[in-house]
């Protein structure tokens, strides 16, 4: 404890190379477990197979966010009231649950020619590595 809490320069520069060379460490391990991930997903799915769940990741998550995103293409509503085409004529806010205005799907309207399945794909993989460094 006596080394940590020095008061002369010495051991303030000491210190501070002490903090460098832990944050060098800390990159080079964190990178590690980032490899280590990707290497995990890309032999888990290969080339054939999707990062996410087929009967709930697909099937609703994926494709009301593709809804939301072609009615604003079509309608240039960034907030539809009702969808006339999802649960027999439902208030959009409804079906909050699956993406509706989550800040994840928000930059996918700005990415018209990919498709919402590779848009989540891309962005799970992303927050899984942001939730290593963070």
């Amino acid at each position: 404890m006596g080394r940590c809490v020095r008061l002369s320069l010495r051991g303030k520069i000491t210190m501070r190379k002490t903090i460098r060379s832990l944050r060098k460490r800390d990159v080079a391990v964190l990178g590690g477990i980032t490899a280590a991930l990707l290497i995990a997903i890309f032999v888990m799915t290969g080339t054939t197979n999707l990062y996410g769940s087929i009967i709930d990741w697909v099937s609703q998550h994926s494709v009301l966010p593709e809804y939301y995103r072609q009615t604003f293409y079509e309608t240039g509503e960034f907030l539809p009231e009702f969808a006339l085409q999802l649960g027999g004529g439902q208030n959009a806010y409804y079906f909050g649950y699956y993406g509706f205005l989550n800040p994840v799907y928000l930059p996918s309207y700005l990415m018209p020619g990919v498709s919402m399945v590779t848009y989540l794909q891309f962005a799970s993989v992303v927050m899984l590595i942001a939730s290593v460094w963070l």
